[in-house]
């Protein structure tokens, strides 16, 4: 744990006071050349991007809309016609980027998803669930579907 921490406490602290730097520089630098404005606003700028960039992760989940979930379905061809829920959404990018979602889906578009799988070439009956692909899949007993993925 020392070790850890005697690497990566140096690197962070640098890695701080060069960000804190280059704010400064944008903002001293047309300062010294006579447009402060122009440096509060270059400055400033620089924040705004900054913080955008480090807080986005944490919110991540929260800005997950139906839309979204329609737009990763749809690249399975899955189309759901009527109203969805989502029960739940977990992003995670600490080791790679993984996301996985539940969706809570009408009994209509359930079995019209059961009818395209069990109609493909490459079925294979299970009993516990359908399978829909690698990442997607869909219980027989209840009216929803999950979906989870890692990128490495």
């Amino acid at each position: 744990m020392a070790d850890f921490l005697i690497f990566y406490v140096p690197l962070f602290l640098l890695l701080i006071a060069t960000i804190i730097g280059v704010i400064y520089f944008t903002y001293w630098l047309p300062n010294r050349l006579g447009n402060k404005k122009l440096g509060i606003i270059l400055s400033r700028s620089l924040v705004v991007i900054l913080s955008i960039s480090l807080f986005f992760p944490l919110f991540e989940d929260s800005l997950f809309f139906k839309s979204d979930a329609r737009r990763i379905l749809a690249k399975y061809k899955i189309n759901l016609n009527d109203d969805f829920k989502i029960i739940s959404n977990r992003t995670e990018n600490f080791y790679g980027y993984y996301h996985q979602f539940e969706l809570e889906i009408s009994e209509n578009d359930k079995k019209t998803i059961i009818q395209q799988i069990t109609q493909a070439k490459n079925y294979q009956d299970t009993t516990k669930s359908i399978l829909i692909t690698k990442d997607i899949f869909i219980p027989v007993n209840t009216n929803r579907l999950f979906y989870s993925k890692f990128l490495d």
